[in-house]
């Protein structure tokens, strides 16, 4: 079997290892350790464990911000067809991905240094919510606190995977 590039090897073991240990309970050279090279080589393709996390994220939140947006513009499907579509692929990426994405709901991202990331996430659930504000205005979902339904459905994508 054909080992990755380096740069995708280390994501592999870095999200397997922050999925694992948790971002904080996993070092830089532990992460070179399970890859198989120096820990100074790892610096040559990321600057620190952060930009690790924060590529992973990258990878889930790019797909995941394009689906919501064109969902939020399709006429075509009903809004409850259109939110799980929304839910199905974010879920369904997560578990195909060849990352171990249960990384993704590390506390880390609630620090300063992944605001970035936050917000992108935050985009994500703000158009969740908005569909499902549209549902409950058409009479599809009774209604509710729509933060509340919001932070459900991405409680069920995070126990998911």
């Amino acid at each position: 079997m054909e080992k990755s590039a380096p740069r995708e090897e280390i994501l592999k073991v870095a999200a397997t290892l922050f999925s694992l240990k948790g971002y904080a309970g996993t070092t830089m050279a532990e992460i070179a350790d399970a890859v198989g090279i120096r820990s100074p080589s790892m610096y040559y393709h990321f600057s620190d464990k952060a930009e690790i996390l924060m590529a992973l994220a990258n990878i889930c939140l790019d797909e995941a911000l394009a689906d919501s947006q064109k969902l939020l513009k399709s006429k075509s499907e009903s809004i409850p067809a259109r939110l799980y579509s929304l839910v199905h692929e974010q879920v369904y990426r997560l578990c195909v991905s060849p990352y171990e994405m249960n990384c993704m709901f590390d506390p880390a991202f609630h620090g300063p240094e992944f605001a970035v990331i936050a917000k992108r996430l935050q985009s994500w659930l703000a158009d969740m919510e908005i569909l499902i504000r549209r549902g409950i205005e058409e009479g599809f979902f009774s209604p509710q606190n729509t933060k509340v339904a919001t932070y459900t459905v991405r409680g069920l994508v995070e126990s998911a995977i």
